[in-house]
């Protein structure tokens, strides 16, 4: 296959600019930096958009969207991006302005995160067999807004122990919705495009894990306190319930979406 130089260029010149127009804008949404940045972002998304759908041999072939299951699998992938990982990412931001830890305290703490993902994405594989990869998706999700419910009403009183619960269990949901996300964008495609299927779903992750770092900021910056301390709790309440219901609304999609394979 030739390499797709226009789409590339126009899909990661889109993603750039949307994200800085995201970051630029929380000194102001109406300021001109800002509506000139969304503009190109548009102009350049609307160019992939068009090469990809024109063009004979695209990075990703977005009719491949048509599918409801790719779909999902894509959907799957952005929310991964924007609510597990954009919001994950702040959390050692949290446990030090919040709670005071250390850094090392910090990622100490984000350990069980990381630990009970990689335990689960492991033993995964196991339920294949019995379990449909939709299923595994909504599943994974809702086990990821449960784990974010359980760090909601962080202060600087709390217990870092107090998370622990939270953590294992929104890491076990990541560890489960990476695997499913993956297997799902391989098997919904033709044969041939397997690799563009699993291309896809690494972009559409990190893709979503690029507009979730810039977007958790902007929640946490609308936040307002007595002290600066509180100001960030408050935030990343904000950016906690973001995260429980973009886990939320994606299980529901992945429940409603009706298989045509089947």
């Amino acid at each position: 296959r030739r390499l797709d130089v226009l789409g590339a260029l126009t899909l990661a010149g889109g993603i750039g600019t949307l994200t800085a127009a995201l970051v630029e804008g929380r000194q102001g949404w109406g300021r001109g930096i800002v509506l000139v940045l969304f503009a190109v972002a548009v102009v350049l998304l609307a160019a992939y958009t068009a090469t990809a759908l024109r063009g004979r041999e695209p990075m990703v072939d977005l009719r491949l969207l048509r599918r409801p299951v790719f779909a999902l699998s894509m959907l799957g992938s952005l929310i991964t991006g924007v609510a597990v990982i954009g919001v994950g990412s702040y959390l050692a931001t949290l446990f030090q302005g919040v709670l005071g830890l250390s850094p090392v305290k910090s990622a100490g703490l984000l350990a069980f995160w990381s630990g009970s993902s990689v335990l689960a994405s492991v033993l995964v594989p196991r339920l294949a067999p019995r379990v449909r990869a939709q299923r595994q998706i909504a599943l994974a999700l809702v086990v990821i807004a449960a784990g974010f419910g359980g760090l909601y009403g962080m202060d600087p009183g709390t217990p870092w122990q107090r998370l622990i619960p939270g953590l294992v269990v929104a890491g076990a949901g990541m560890g489960i919705l990476n695997a499913a996300t993956a297997r799902l964008a391989v098997e919904s495609v033709p044969t041939d495009r397997a690799a563009m299927g699993a291309g896809a779903a690494n972009t559409a992750r990190y893709t979503g894990a690029s507009l979730g770092g810039a977007l958790v900021v902007v929640v946490v910056d609308s936040a307002s306190g007595d002290t600066p301390v509180a100001a960030l709790a408050a935030g990343g309440d904000r950016v906690i319930l973001l995260g429980v219901a973009l886990s939320l609304l994606g299980a529901l999609a992945a429940l409603v979406v009706r298989d045509a394979r089947r």
